[in-house]
């Protein structure tokens, strides 16, 4: 009965755990750092999201310009639980009717 009771311990899954701290000597992380907390303070519903994730991509400033044709683009990094384990890029093409440009950030 131990046994049966030891796997079935070791065979649950780990809790999520997306709690990363910033580096504050990189400039880069410190911005993350920042985006991450301005998403929890201003968007409570968010919570969830960083208390269930096992990881997420953080992009700090997407820069979104378009006339006629569009892009965006933006840099982030790769969380994996409390560790910081890569950087990503987003891009992206539009075309259509659109004019002007727009700053975002984006979990």
């Amino acid at each position: 009965m131990k046994l049966i009771a030891l796997f079935c311990i070791a065979a649950l899954p780990s809790l999520a755990v997306a709690d990363w701290t910033a580096d504050p000597s990189d400039k880069f992380q410190a911005k993350a750092g920042a985006a991450v907390e301005s998403f929890r303070e201003n968007i409570p519903r968010t919570e969830p999201f960083f208390a269930n994730a096992y990881g997420y991509a953080i992009y700090p400033s997407i820069i979104r310009v378009g006339f006629g044709f569009g892009g965006a683009y933006g840099k982030g990094i790769v969380v994996a639980g409390d560790t910081l384990t890569g950087y990503t890029k987003y891009w992206q093409f539009t075309s259509g009717i659109q004019a002007g440009a727009k700053s975002f950030g984006m979990i």
